[in-house]
């Protein structure tokens, strides 16, 4: 975690994909594979069974993941404050480390899907392993973004835990009020 990051940040270009490319395409996969299973849920917001309003909202959370990588990176140049670096370099680290959730959430993603295709009834290994899934990949980017830290901003573990900690906090926030802003707005304009 942060390789890629720390050596496109120290010049190492020409051996890497660009970091938008990336994130465009591992994104673009990922709302592509929702909307082809017809999930109800983006991410882990489950928006009910109307399927106009699923798309609705999950249009507008993939709109809002967009807008949250330069504030992601805002955060993050935040809790660097004493360290000298460009925008630049947050910003890398904030479209790389979405890349990586990306992934997470879509093995998570597919993985659910198959594993719900047939009853699953509780206790089963199946179920077991649909609860480990969901778990490890609500886990999974805290981690990843820990280790991150840890090797892109040379942070100690205490330090790398906390800020991964207070930035996923300020994050998830941020997150949760443009979504819930949008909703309450939706239901201002709708009269019924």
């Amino acid at each position: 975690p942060g390789k890629v990051t720390h050596a496109f940040n120290q010049g190492q270009r020409a051996t890497y994909l660009p970091p938008l490319r990336t994130y465009l395409s591992i994104s673009v996969i990922y709302f592509l594979t929702v909307q082809m299973i017809g999930q109800n849920s983006v991410l882990f917001l489950n928006f009910g069974s109307d399927s106009a309003d699923t798309g609705d909202i999950g249009n507008l959370v993939q709109y809002v993941l967009f807008l949250l990588v330069p504030i992601f990176a805002l955060i993050l140049q935040l809790f660097h404050r004493q360290r000298s670096g460009y925008y630049v370099e947050y910003l890398v680290f904030a479209v790389h480390t979405h890349s990586i959730w990306f992934v997470i959430f879509w093995v998570h993603l597919v993985t659910d899907h198959l594993l719900a295709l047939s009853p699953v009834e509780p206790g089963s290994i199946r179920h077991i392993l649909r609860v480990t899934v969901s778990a490890t990949s609500q886990i999974l980017p805290v981690i990843y973004l820990i280790l991150s830290l840890r090797r892109v901003f040379a942070a100690t573990w205490i330090w790398a835990i906390l800020k991964a900690i207070a930035v996923m906090f300020l994050y998830l926030l941020i997150f949760g009020s443009m979504v819930a802003g949008y909703l309450y707005l939706k239901d201002l304009g709708n009269p019924n």
